[in-house]
């Protein structure tokens, strides 16, 4: 994907503009629209919670079940949280496949947003795409191949694993989201790390 220069380039407009300071406030509306992305983000999430329901369940059957369940679910939950740098680290070489020179790694530790950034690399909607499914894809299948060759306590584990990841996918799915809902109109994204901010601009 070439790099594109708004200021150059008459055939697209500036649309929208995403502070990194503001990104959770940018995709809150985003993550309330129906479609294809946002369905994927709450049907992972529901399926983390109802795989720890089954397991909790089928103890209570047995007449086995003891707090054990819980400590290994916050195993996994936290091992999810754990992943951050390997997500953010997938995002970089997703850019890079995708023809960014070079990718740079930001943390707002005050709101716990991390992001990978291609500074000043122009990606339209399917190069968007593969940048943040790369992540999400790649950890859940992992989660899932340990869950099916593991005994039951490594599943509550995986449960948990799969769930706090998916929730930190929270914000790919949010552009995702934006992206899709304006997919009509060509938008390209361009991130602007001098500025702190990614601008969406859509052609003219």
């Amino acid at each position: 994907m070439k790099m594109i220069n708004p200021k150059t380039t008459p055939d697209f407009i500036l649309k929208d503009t995403m502070d990194h300071t503001l990104i959770a406030e940018f995709i809150k509306p985003w993550m309330k629209k129906k479609n294809v992305y946002t369905r994927i983000y709450n049907y992972t999430n529901f399926f983390g919670l109802f795989l720890v329901g089954i397991w909790a369940g089928l103890k209570i059957a047995a007449g086995e079940f003891t707090f054990g369940i819980l400590n290994h679910f916050l195993l996994g939950s936290m091992l999810g949280f754990l992943m951050i740098p390997l997500h953010e680290w997938l995002h970089g070489i997703a850019y890079k496949l995708m023809g960014a020179e070079s990718v740079q790694y930001r943390a707002n530790w005050r709101k716990l947003v991390f992001y990978a950034a291609a500074n000043g690399f122009s990606a339209g909607f399917k190069e968007f795409r593969f940048v943040a499914l790369l992540p999400f894809s790649v950890i859940t299948v992992l989660g899932l191949m340990v869950m099916v060759r593991s005994g039951f306590e490594w599943a509550v584990v995986m449960s948990g694993f799969i769930l706090s990841h998916a929730a930190c996918c929270g914000g790919d799915f949010g552009l995702l989201s934006y992206m899709h809902e304006h997919r009509d109109l060509d938008v390209i994204t361009i991130d602007d790390l001098e500025k702190g901010e990614t601008r969406f601009l859509v052609r003219g």
